[in-house]
């Protein structure tokens, strides 16, 4: 107890990583001040007014998550944190190494937990270039499934930009994740992201 004591007294000290442990730790402690280290950890977070907040590193991000999960689940910074662990999965299925995969999975189960996210009853449009090329709706069931759509252009239909459009009507959070794969006189290059296309939302 005093151990926690002095380093919520020297917390100013601390790194994102070691605050939301802090957190975590006065949290199991039923310790009022725990919500105090929660509120300075979404004040340290990273992205602005931007929809994704992370602090530092994934591990961070991760454990900051889960502070944030625990004592106050009704925070905003929390799903923009939560999108931005979703987002930095390496080409959409895993983070960097066996470490991250568990820090993130165990942060993003605590924030499901209070989320409701898994109750999802939405509809899904995706236009590509401005022809609809997906409708789907979206259930519970489908929530948890990471389904992955394709879709083909050749030749003239692929432009120098391309734009892409995700439209959801309905309750729920739609995740998205994209790679562009091109193949070239019989050569596949898979790209992260969307190098070449304009992504809406």
């Amino acid at each position: 107890s005093k151990y926690i004591g002095a380093l919520f007294n020297n917390r100013n000290q601390l790194g994102d990583y070691g605050r939301a442990f802090l957190a975590l730790a006065l949290h199991e402690r039923a310790d009022k001040r725990a919500a105090q280290v929660a509120s300075e950890i979404e004040r340290a977070a990273k992205g602005g007014g931007s929809a994704e907040s992370f602090w530092g590193s994934t591990e961070a991000t991760a454990l900051s998550v889960k502070a944030l999960a625990r004592i106050t689940p009704q925070s905003e910074t929390l799903p923009r944190a939560a999108r931005w662990l979703v987002g930095h999965r390496r080409f959409g299925y895993y983070w960097l190494s066996t470490r991250e995969t568990a820090f993130a999975v165990f942060a993003l189960i605590d924030y499901l937990k209070v989320s409701h996210e898994l109750d999802a009853d939405y509809s899904l449009e995706v236009y590509v270039n401005g022809e609809q090329v997906l409708q789907k709706q979206v259930s519970a069931a489908d929530a948890s499934s990471g389904q992955t759509f394709k879709f083909e252009r050749k030749g003239a239909d692929v432009g120098a930009s391309n734009d892409v459009r995700v439209v959801k009507h309905g309750h729920g959070t739609l995740y998205l994740a994209t790679t562009l794969i091109n193949y070239t006189n019989d050569e596949q290059v898979a790209e992260q992201g969307v190098p070449q296309l304009k992504l809406h939302r």
